[in-house]
């Protein structure tokens, strides 16, 4: 469980004091697990690579804080600051993230596994090759974020708005997309296999969607890409939905 001597300086907001100390004692493994850090400012704190495992940082204050590699993993983080915080190749599979502000958080590689972002702030944020399975972005804002090569398999990204996001290369394959705004969202390359909900007026709004996948796809070693397994049924289904002026289609 956690260090008590830890959680105590963190609660008295000792951030400079505390960084320094980082600074001079870099080995030292910051072991947080199950703290009560609710409400506490925290702001430019470095906690990277701290345990942080089911840790209660609900409406706490994190911008700019460094937690990069950090465990959060069904952490607690419900209406907290997260606004350009560092979050590079963290664990928050299964955290509670709903409300949270991430506005141009760094997410990159981060782990989000069945992780509760419901009408969370991501705007601006990047999520280069995050891992989003089974996430629920319920109303969630990704406007102009950066979501490269990111895997949305089986998300929940009913009413998200993902205006101007760059959804290429990004695994969508059963995600929920239901009244999602994808307007001018890039979806060059993006897998749309068995997405729910998609509706055709959604796609007339999106940029590059005649160049998604949208029947089943094979992963290619060689050039770490996506290739249909049947191009021509691929191609078909393009120029299907090209046809299509009106109605909803589902894949």
């Amino acid at each position: 469980m956690a260090n008590t001597n830890l959680v105590t300086t963190l609660k008295r907001q000792r951030v400079i004091s505390w960084n320094f100390w980082r600074i001079n004692n870099p080995n030292v493994h910051i072991d947080l697990k199950g703290a009560d850090l609710n409400e506490v400012n925290l702001r430019g704190v470095d906690l990277n690579e701290a345990n942080l495992e089911i840790a209660n940082l609900e409406r706490a204050n994190l911008e700019i804080a460094n937690l990069e590699r950090a465990n959060l993993e069904i952490a607690n983080l419900k209406g907290a600051n997260l606004e350009k915080t560092n979050l590079k190749g963290a664990n928050l599979k299964g955290a509670n993230l709903e409300k949270a502000n991430l506005e141009k958080a760094n997410l990159e590689i981060a782990n989000l596994e069945i992780a509760n972002l419901e009408i969370a702030n991501l705007k601006g944020a990047n999520l280069y090759r995050a891992n989003l399975e089974k996430a629920n972005l319920k109303g969630a804002n990704l406007k102009k974020a950066i979501i490269f090569e990111v895997g949305f398999f089986g998300a929940n990204l009913k009413r998200a708005n993902l205006y101007r996001a760059n959804l290429e290369k990004v695994n969508l394959e059963k995600a929920n997309l239901f009244e999602a705004n994808l307007f001018e969202a890039d979806l060059e390359e993006a897998y749309l296999y068995q997405t729910k909900s998609l509706d055709i007026k959604q796609l007339q709004l999106a940029n590059n969607w005649e160049k998604a996948i949208y029947t089943k796809a094979k992963w290619d070693d060689d050039t770490d890409q996506l290739f249909p397994v049947d191009e021509e049924a691929n191609k078909a289904k393009i120029e299907e939905i090209r046809n299509l002026t009106e109605g909803t289609v589902k894949f």
